[in-house]
């Protein structure tokens, strides 16, 4: 924007800068508030003040409360901590529209002794960086700044609370605003038109209100009917703002823009426009001018793009890509009441509805001046007023009884809020009781669930204290006093402690370690074990479980030979006991007896009955191979330990057998008859009865199993066994049990087959023959049986067809085409031969792998050497495409002088024509006499001279050519002769034609000036030149006859078709007819000779020429005599 007047400010900032580093910089104290205002501003006087007590930028892990990388500030800039300045690409100013013939946008910035920029914290500005500061001073915090320079400006310092006190001073009246807006009634909407929102309002207040909805700024398009006069605000309670691609627009046009008068929609509207976001965590302004000033104290804003066209109140700013902060005043009134107090509310630190009574606070400002004190009364409140705007400190003196005293130093900033609330906690002085329960028999045995009563000083019971499975027990936290600990409820099993303990808790976070003893009750139960029938009969080896109350074993109980059983000492408690194992032979009790041990050393005697058992044989029979098949029909005998048969078991259709009624004792299990299929088993099962359950045996019988092996052969050779050939094997129910395939040796067996009947048919023939339609019955009836089948099959015949096509062009089906057709062992079976279809075929194949081979190509074609491989394996024809790549060959020609063959003739033209007289193609010889035709396929052509080389003859001859294997360049030599003419020379006198004149010579030469032939005229007057090819030549007379002037004669002939025999006639004056001094003739130059040739083989025009020559001649030299 002022980046010239910038460069011209070069020199003397640089000698400013140098003297600021040289002069120490003032320190200012000021005393009145004219003067305080004047050192540290006014909130009118700063374009940005940024409070910095919120949201910080965060950079290079550092945070800060302004960041700039680039952009210019056209007014003053207050910051409430760090600032940070990088390197920039471009130049950013401060104050900037102070510059002279400033010319930008909003007003221009007047140097009126306040700071241009005030920071509370330290200038991070990195050395190199372009920053120019306009107006009179910048004012830094002390602490932090010293020696610090910039162009443009004097450095002056205070102190950083001198200065962070103004900032809040700032930030109290931008709080009193907000609530003065916020008590204001939304007596204006928005209305959306086509490029924006547009504000209306139905009453005549000069303020006007509107709220959005949400933190999306709109573009704003303000109809005419919107007084500017008057003062807008915009409010959001939105905590993320977005200004994004958009801009303000009056009456259909664009208001932003540069020097424009105070008077313009632009000043009207950042003059009395406000966006205000009192809950604003964030704004964004990407590439949107906002016009008008943003209130947002609490909120980070970062700037990209465009600019804010008013003030800008904020927690901090982050600038970058150019973004502006440009200078214009608000007309809102910041000036407000700016005194205001402190109430505290003193509460327990754990519980805020305990209030507080007897804390003093001693209340401090910045400059650590007393300003007063502050004592709870008994709702834990006090205050302190008529303070002004500020920070203070509160420093506790005393603190509540039962309390700690807190030695924080707590920080209160006062400010347009009002009244500043702060709630302030104090700990409690608390202790803890902490117990140890222990046996009084073995302190290392440490006892749960003893349960203690904490009792006050006034016996009232404030805690319960039950111990865990290490035996200790702590009381919650008890505040400040005196207890008494006893214990209410004993662990379990064991005797109450009738102990007591006094305890003081005096200091915080005290614990108080207490142990108390219990002594634990023992006894034991005794348990007699009888026959139910005969309580004399005293029963061994009956097993009883003692259970607790919670069902947990705590001990087992064996009968003695008496039937007597004791448990271990037990502790008190009720205790459940069952046997668990019966005597051998009898069955179990069911019966359980409960019993309660409740004095130490007791004895419990308890009886307990049984009854004999008898038992149960159950028998299953089944598969030896297979589980899962159970057997009917198998008959067992049963034998007791004596021998005696007892019973007998028949297995029903479950495969199962039972006998009961079984007295205790071992028997032996016989089979006598085997389930059908089955071999009967010689197996003696010998089974023990000792219980009242069943006693179960699985006995197993072997399968009468047998095989089916198959052959199969060739029906017409049976010597050709056949692999591969399928077949399925089905019981009598038809289901398929088995798959059979034979292998190389024709050869296929089934799996092990169970006693039956099973057909056996084929299901898939073996490749290249026909399937068999036979089936055979057959009956395994013997164990390791195999019973032997052969089947015939009659072999499958196919077919092979072959296409023979163009190798580029499929649709070119090529005729006559050979082929031997090879079986797999090589052996020729056959011939195919391609139709005019291009096709051909063999039948009669059996299955199997055939080669095709190409014994003769097509007629132009080359003899293909692939092998084709082809698979006969259906009665289909087996179709096969094969390709013919056609002969193709080129035709070279050369073009040589017929007197020279080192004479190489561009520009013939000859064309090649095919058997049928068709041109197919046209071929001109190049620079060195070549020319190659195009690629022309297998065949005969004749080659043909239409257009000989310039100044030759063309040739009659053709030459007739085969192309007849692939690639084949065939080489022809054609000769033609050079156009030859001569000149001829009449030499007259040029008075009387009649007079022919011997001796005179001429010389011919080309256009180059070099001498061809040199001529002389005979008796005759004539005189003629050798033969002289095509061309162009000069003719030139190099001596006169006798007695005659050398003639001036020069003439350009051209020998071609038309101008064979050129005839010259050339006059000479006799020299008697000269003047005295005639001037000889001169002989034409080289250069001469290059003028344009002229056409020679019209005779009577060159002796036209001559004749008018002479004439000319004759009349100047009778105009000479006449003089004479």
């Amino acid at each position: 924007m002022k980046k010239g007047f910038k460069r011209k400010l070069a020199a003397w900032v640089g000698i400013l800068f140098v003297i600021t580093q040289i002069i120490p910089a003032r320190t200012i104290n000021a005393t009145t508030e004219e003067e305080e205002n004047k050192k540290y501003g006014t909130i009118e006087h700063y374009n940005g003040i940024l409070f910095g007590d919120d949201k910080l930028v965060s950079y290079d892990n550092k945070n800060y409360a302004y960041i700039s990388k680039g952009g210019d500030n056209e007014g003053a800039v207050a910051v409430g901590g760090d600032m940070h300045t990088p390197y920039l690409d471009n130049s950013m100013d401060f104050g900037a529209s102070a510059a002279s013939g400033y010319t930008g946008i909003g007003s221009k910035y007047e140097d009126n002794g306040m700071p241009t920029v005030m920071t509370s914290g330290k200038w991070d500005k990195i050395i190199g960086s372009n920053i120019t500061v306009y107006g009179s001073k910048i004012l830094l915090a002390q602490e932090y700044n010293q020696g610090f320079a910039v162009m443009g400006a004097d450095v002056n310092y205070s102190g950083q609370q001198n200065i962070k006190n103004s900032i809040s001073k700032f930030k109290g009246k931008v709080s009193n605003t907000i609530g003065y807006i916020e008590s204001l009634e939304t007596n204006g909407s928005f209305e959306d038109n086509s490029y924006g929102k547009n504000i209306i309002t139905n009453n005549g207040k000069n303020i006007v209100k509107v709220k959005l909805d949400s933190g999306i700024i709109p573009s704003l398009d303000l109809k005419e009917s919107v007084d500017l006069d008057k003062q807008y605000v915009i409010y959001s309670n939105a905590k993320d703002i977005k200004f994004s691609g958009g801009c303000v627009r009056y009456n259909g046009a664009d208001v932003w823009g540069s020097s424009l008068p105070k008077d313009s929609p632009l000043f009207k509207i950042a003059s009395n426009f406000i966006w205000v976001f009192p809950n604003a965590e964030t704004v964004e302004i990407n590439n949107y001018a906002v016009i008008g000033s943003v209130v947002a104290p609490k909120a980070k804003v970062h700037g990209n793009g465009s600019s804010i066209n008013g003030q800008l109140f904020a927690s901090s700013l982050h600038q970058e890509g150019g973004f502006e902060l440009h200078n214009f005043t608000s007309r809102w009134n910041w000036e407000l009441d700016s005194k205001g107090s402190i109430e505290i509310e003193k509460v327990d630190s754990k519980n805020s509805s305990i209030k507080l009574a007897g804390a003093v606070f001693e209340v401090y400002d910045s400059e650590e001046n007393l300003k007063g004190t502050i004592k709870t009364n008994s709702q834990g409140k006090g205050s302190l007023g008529n303070l002004e705007y500020g920070e203070y400190t509160l420093v506790e003196k005393i603190a509540p009884l039962g309390y700690v005293l807190s030695s924080d130093r707590i920080t209160v900033n006062v400010n347009s809020e009002g009244i500043t609330y702060k709630t302030i906690t104090n700990t409690k002085i608390l202790g803890k009781i902490n117990i140890l329960k222990v046996d009084s028999a073995d302190e290392n045995i440490k006892l749960p669930g003893a349960v203690f009563e904490v009792k006050d000083s006034e016996g009232t019971v404030v805690d319960t204290i039950t111990t865990d499975e290490n035996g200790v027990g702590t009381s919650k936290e008890l505040p400040y006093g005196s207890y008494t600990v006893a214990e209410v409820s004993a662990p379990s099993g064991y005797e109450l402690s009738g102990e007591s303990k006094n305890v003081t808790i005096d200091s915080n976070g005290e614990t108080i370690e207490l142990t108390f003893e219990n002594t634990k009750i023992l006894g034991k139960i005794n348990i007699l074990k009888v026959d139910g029938a005969d309580e004399g009969v005293k029963l061994s080896g009956a097993v009883f479980e003692v259970k607790d109350f919670q069902g947990t074993v705590v001990d087992t109980i064996t009968t003695d030979e008496n039937g007597v059983g004791t448990s271990k000492e037990l502790p008190y408690g009720s205790y459940t006991v069952a046997e668990v194992s019966a005597p051998s032979g009898y069955e179990l009790s069911g019966e359980s007896k409960n019993v309660t041990i409740d004095s130490n050393g007791q004895i419990i005697e308890l009886t307990f009955k049984n009854s004999k058992l008898l038992g149960s044989i159950a028998i299953e029979k089944v598969d030896s191979e297979d589980s899962e098949i159970k057997l009917k029909g198998a008959e067992f005998k049963v034998l007791n330990s004596d021998g005696e048969e007892v019973g007998n078991i028949v297995t029903g259709e479950d495969g199962k057998g039972s006998l009961g009624s079984l007295a205790y004792g071992e028997y032996t299990v016989i089979e006598t008859k085997a389930p059908d299929g089955y071999e009967l088993s010689l197996d003696l099962v010998v089974v023990e009865v000792n219980s009242k359950a069943v006693v179960y045996k699985t006995i197993t019988n072997t399968k009468i199993l047998g095989k089916i092996n198959i052959l199969k052969v060739d029906s017409a050779d049976e010597g050709v066994k056949l692999p591969g050939a399928v077949f399925e094997v089905k019981d009598f129910q038809g289901t398929v049990v088995d798959t059979i395939t034979t292998d190389e040796n024709g050869v296929g067996t089934s799996k092990e087959l169970p006693y039956g009947s099973y057909t056996v048919a084929e299901v898939s023939a073996p490749s290249g023959y026909e399937l068999s339609g036979e089936s055979k019955n057959v009956t395994i009836d013997s164990n390791g049986q195999i019973i032997e089948l052969t089947f015939k099959n009659s072999k499958l015949l196919g077919s092979i067809a072959i296409e023979k096509v163009d190798s580029e062009d499929s649709e070119i089906k090529l005729k006559g085409a050979e082929f031997k057709v090879l079986n797999s062992d090589g052996e020729e079976v056959g011939n195919i031969v391609t139709g005019e279809d291009g096709k051909g075929s063999l039948g009669s194949l059996p299955y199997g792998e055939y080669t095709v081979i190409e014994t003769k190509a097509p007629d132009g074609y080359e003899l293909s050497l692939d092998l084709v491989v082809v698979e006969v394996n259906s009665k289909a024809v087996v179709y096969k495409t094969i390709t013919n790549t056609k002969i193709l060959g080129k035709i070279n020609i050369l073009k040589v002088d017929s007197a020279d063959e080192n004479i190489k003739l561009p520009g013939a033209v000859f064309e090649v024509k095919d058997s049928q007289g068709t041109v197919v193609d046209t071929i001109t010889t190049d620079e060195n006499g070549v020319g190659t035709s195009k690629e022309l396929p297998y065949g005969s052509y004749t080659v043909a001279e239409v257009s000989a080389p310039s100044g030759y003859e063309l040739s009659e001859e053709s030459k007739n050519v085969t192309i007849d294997s692939n690639g084949e360049t065939i080489e022809l030599t054609f000769e033609n002769t050079k156009i030859l003419g001569k000149i001829n020379i009449l030499k007259v006198d040029s008075i009387d034609e009649s007079i022919k004149l011997s001796g005179a010579e001429f010389e011919i030469r080309d256009l180059e000036g070099n001498t061809l032939d040199t001529i002389i005229t005979n008796e005759e007057g004539v005189a003629n030149s050798i033969q002289l090819p095509y061309g162009s030549y000069i003719v030139i007379e190099t001596k006169a006859p006798e007695g005659y002037v050398l003639s001036d004669f020069s003439e350009n002939v051209t020998i071609n078709n038309e101008n064979l025999e050129i005839l010259l006639k050339v006059e000479n004056i006799k020299e008697e007819l000269l003047p005295e001094d005639p001037k000889e003739p001169e002989v034409p130059s080289k250069e001469d000779n290059e003028k344009e040739p002229v056409k020679t083989g019209d005779e009577s025009g060159n002796i036209g020429g001559l004749g008018l020559m002479s004439l000319l001649s004759l009349i100047a030299m009778l105009l000479m005599h006449k003089k004479k």
